[in-house]
């Protein structure tokens, strides 16, 4: 059994009226030639064998074509041609494959299969079988003709012996037959395999194997982080494993008779079960917040260790308001960073010296529940800003530094004289002591 592939033998770029030359067609027999090219207007794509231009071409061609958003399905032959056509019609864009019996004692076949394209109204695809009639001339050259292009790549190929090869370049035994009953090809055969292993749910569940030592370990250690979520059973989680060097905060109850407070104007502040309802006073300018803080006013919040805050709210009007909901107070005085609504935006904040880093995250709907996240890390000098579990933002610059005495803040502030509403139903936070 003998086996064979392409070795590409000549290649490059080539403009109008190109010759291919240094050929031997009765040593290689049998060529495959690529020709792809261009131009900014359409060009015809012929060939000839040694520069013969007489009347010693034929051509069968069958074609399937657009002309000026018509479609055609044409064949015919020509006979005593000067060249071999690549073509239907003159095209801008234009791609041939062409194999070439190039052997002399018999009319020199060129099997041509070739599209062109100009735009979706003027298109062609084709077979274009040639002959040379020219039956005793060993071919040395092929002629390529085009016309004026902008770019032209030609690839040429001659069939080589896979024994030929051998002890010249490495023999590409992937793509032999398994056997001489069997005429799979080897690679075909690992693929197949391949795909019925990952197809099968029991693979590597057995003693000792990969998938079963993950399935009985407690912990899954992995590069991001030890994965064991999925393998906590419910109720399973205990105190013992908070960490001692951290505040742990979580809240449902955002109680006004705990939490410092301020009503401006006639607003007020409604406390429930699950959250907090706070609502400005109706004259431009009237504010209420509330905010956690330690007993004493002492600065707790140590902006030297990791943080986390996530909250969740929604609001009841879209437009002529201001509300924070962060960590640390908001007044120039204090350090801070979370979040901030201007009307129906949400964004990003932090703020160490200067000006206020903010970054628009996107634009809310009234009376829809948003959950917030901030994540602070100091070793990295970043914060991360989440929506509903999605990253929108990373602040690199203005990062707080130093200590603040308000863990959390949210405040409604009216930009017009009527009545404005903030909703925040939980609160969970993470302060390094």
């Amino acid at each position: 059994m003998s086996f064979y592939t392409w070795e590409l033998i000549k290649s490059g770029a080539f403009t109008n009226n190109f010759n291919i030359e240094g050929l031997d067609g009765d040593s290689d027999e049998v060529w495959l030639l690529i020709i792809a090219a261009k131009h900014t207007s359409p060009f015809d794509l012929l060939l000839r064998f040694n520069d013969d231009d007489g009347p010693n071409y034929d051509i069968l061609w069958h074609a399937i074509y657009k002309y000026q958003g018509t479609a055609y399905h044409d064949a015919s032959s020509d006979e005593g041609l000067t060249e071999i056509y690549a073509e239907y019609q003159a095209l801008k864009e234009r791609l041939a494959y062409i194999v070439i019996g190039a052997k002399s004692g018999r009319k020199r076949h060129a099997l041509i299969q070739a599209q062109g394209y100009t735009d979706p109204d003027n298109s062609d695809n084709g077979d274009f079988p040639g002959f040379w009639r020219n039956t005793n001339d060993n071919i040395t050259k092929i002629n390529i003709i085009t016309g004026a292009i902008t770019e032209g790549k030609y690839f040429l190929y001659k069939v080589k012996s896979l024994v030929e090869f051998a002890g010249k370049v490495p023999l590409t035994w992937g793509l032999l037959p398994k056997s001489q009953v069997d005429d799979e090809k080897i690679e075909e055969a690992i693929n197949r395999l391949i795909q019925a292993h990952d197809d099968d749910e029991t693979a590597h569940l057995g003693a000792g194997q990969s998938l079963q030592s993950h399935k009985v370990s407690e912990i899954i250690d992995h590069l991001v982080a030890s994965i064991i979520a999925d393998k906590l059973a419910k109720f399973s989680v205990n105190l013992e494993k908070l960490m001692a060097d951290r505040i742990y905060f979580f809240s449902g109850e955002i109680d006004n008779a705990i939490w410092e407070y301020e009503v401006d104007g006639n607003g007020s502040i409604v406390k429930h079960v699950l959250g907090i309802f706070l609502m400005s006073g109706n004259v431009s300018g009237n504010y209420t917040y509330i905010a956690a803080v330690p007993g004493g006013w002492q600065d707790l919040v140590n902006f030297g260790k990791d943080i986390i805050f996530q909250t969740s709210f929604q609001v009841n009007q879209i437009t002529s308001q201001t509300i924070w909901l962060t960590v640390g107070c908001q007044p120039a005085s204090e350090k801070y960073f979370g979040f901030k609504i201007v009307n129906n935006k949400l964004y990003s904040v932090s703020w160490n010296t200067g000006s206020e880093e903010s970054t628009e995250l996107l634009t809310l709907t009234a009376d829809t529940i948003y959950v917030i996240r901030a994540d602070f890390k100091v070793s990295e000098q970043k914060i991360y800003f989440y929506v509903d579990e999605v990253l929108k933002a990373t602040h690199t610059t203005n990062i707080p530094s130093g200590t603040t005495d308000t863990a959390i803040f949210y405040q409604i502030k009216s930009d017009a004289d009527a009545y404005k509403r903030l909703v925040v139903h939980d609160v969970v936070a993470s302060f390094g002591r």
